[in-house]
């Protein structure tokens, strides 16, 4: 953003600017994410792109592959960003968009018209204390560039991968400031994975300019399956990984993405853009690998705890693995509070978080050091605290404690196919019957006069 702009929108302390009324926002056709835990510049944030519109420059070498990418910022600085690399890799492949989709450029990601009429079914949730998003890709993967050389030199063009589906859900406790991302990938065949999250590793004149970490201080521990990084100088990020099947992590110093091209970033701790016409910051980035193999339901869970400085963060992180059926974590933290996930790699499972007990896709309860438990079930057919049930009028849902053990329940909703209006047609004589209808099953319509 630009100072002007930044001036403008973003910095409300002098009261000039009331800031606006919520925070987190979903475009559910075009696909663009933004959650955040408030308006200030030091407040947690993060973007990704997911859509069932292609989402890409036009040209066939200019497409985008980041379905489901993210970036992530805090403390003013971007911690984990996303250069148009694909986020999890199938047997060496990137998502191809470009296959069987008719695109417009920017145009195509942006406006709904036809042949994608409707919004993705994904779930999406924003409350003061959690956001939830979820993107989906279920495209080809293969090798774009290669592919289109290939095609226009008549050559043979390697087989796609069509038989994966990639769904990445977010949850985000804003009190504490803890990103809770979720790859789960389906497929019929077996298949090599690669996770793949991006850190900015500046060129040596350009250190104290640009927000980064050196080689040294990004550190992996393979057994603990986290990375840690430890800048003394300003914002840094734990991650933590667990999967269904056994991880590998690796680190490769790296252009930000295959085609070597280097990119911009931001200037300082205040996040303005440098105001000199065509620089280019030159950098490289630490690729986070995280790698498998498998095939059905494979679930990965990151952990993400951005620490503002090199000492602050988690006090002990439990990872929950082993089991076929559930996995997850126990995190604590040093103010006392506690974060409990569990998911299932099969969608459904008995899900135990001590006193909470779920049944279904995925649990998560938080209990801050002042505040009532609270969290999200998402694909769960039951719920109960210390025995007693709550009323679940949908499978996913916010709650929280309201006192005796009591549970109160905030539905959770995907969007419904675009609602038909017949007849087709503006104008009448008289009178005729008009009906309303929508492909979604187990939706009412309701008209309010």
């Amino acid at each position: 953003m630009n100072r002007a702009f930044e001036d403008k929108h973003v910095k409300f302390g002098d009261g000039s600017t009331e800031p606006p009324s919520y925070t987190s926002e979903w475009f559910p056709y075009g696909g663009f994410y933004f959650l955040r835990a408030g308006w200030d510049v030091n407040d947690a944030f993060a973007f990704m792109a997911s859509s069932g519109h292609v989402i890409g420059h036009g040209g066939p070498f200019g497409l985008w592959q980041n379905n489901n990418a993210v970036s992530l910022y805090a403390f003013g600085e971007e911690l984990l960003f996303d250069h148009h690399v694909t986020p999890v890799t199938v047997d060496g492949k990137q998502q191809d968009v470009r296959f069987g989709l008719p695109y417009a450029g920017h145009i195509g990601a942006m406006l709904a018209k036809p042949p994608h009429p409707k919004p993705m079914s994904a779930r999406w949730h924003s409350s003061p204390e959690f956001d939830v998003a979820e993107g989906i890709y279920s495209g080809p993967y293969g090798n774009p560039g290669e592919d289109v050389r290939a095609r226009l030199l008549g050559n043979r063009i390697a087989p796609l991968i069509s038989d994966v589906t990639h769904r990445r859900q977010i949850l985000f406790v804003k009190a504490l400031g803890i990103w809770i991302i979720t790859d789960r990938l389906d497929s019929q065949e077996e298949h090599d994975y690669s996770q793949l999250w991006l850190l900015h590793v500046p060129e040596p004149s350009d250190y104290g300019k640009i927000h980064g970490f050196t080689p040294d201080q990004i550190r992996v521990n393979q057994q603990e399956g986290s990375v840690r990084t430890t800048s003394p100088e300003g914002p840094n990020v734990s991650l933590y990984q667990i999967g269904s099947a056994p991880l590998r992590l690796d680190t490769v110093l790296a252009p930000p993405n295959p085609q070597g091209i280097k990119g911009w970033t931001t200037e300082g701790r205040d996040s303005r853009y440098i105001e000199k016409e065509n620089y280019l910051f030159a950098f490289t980035v630490s690729r986070i690998m995280t790698m498998w193999r498998g095939r059905g339901s494979q679930v990965l869970v990151s952990v993400v705890i951005p620490r503002k400085t090199q000492e602050e963060g988690d006090t002990s992180f439990r990872r929950i693995e082993g089991s076929k059926k559930v996995l997850g974590f126990d995190l604590a933290l040093r103010d006392g509070s506690r974060v409990t996930y569990r998911v299932a790699p099969d969608r459904n499972a008995a899900l135990d978080l001590n006193d909470l007990k779920a049944n279904g896709e995925t649990a998560l309860l938080v209990r801050t050091a002042n505040g009532p438990e609270r969290g999200i079930v998402l694909g769960c057919q039951s719920l109960s605290l210390g025995g007693k049930a709550a009323d679940l009028t949908t499978g996913d849902a916010e709650f929280a404690e309201v006192g005796n053990g009591e549970l109160s329940t905030t539905s959770i909703y995907t969007p419904i196919d675009p609602v038909r209006i017949l007849p087709d047609v503006n104008v009448f004589m008289d009178r005729t019957e008009v009906t309303m209808s929508t492909a979604t099953p187990q939706t009412t319509i309701h008209i309010y006069a």
